[in-house]
């Protein structure tokens, strides 16, 4: 991962784990992870900003 302008630049490799990541939780099991979706059209209730947090 690397920084440019302020924003985070992902590798082909971090961009496909992430994204894993993110159907896992939205599609599988989003209440361990905070993740509260919409009962009607299972939109996500929180912004995404909220739920990620790069260390």
């Amino acid at each position: 991962m690397s920084y440019e302008g302020g924003g985070c630049v992902l590798t082909n490799k971090e961009r496909t784990a992430l994204s894993k990541l993110m159907s896992k939780i939205l599609r599988h099991s989003p209440e361990p992870f905070g993740v509260q979706l919409h009962p009607a059209d299972g939109s996500c209730q929180r912004k995404y900003s909220s739920l990620l947090r790069l260390n």
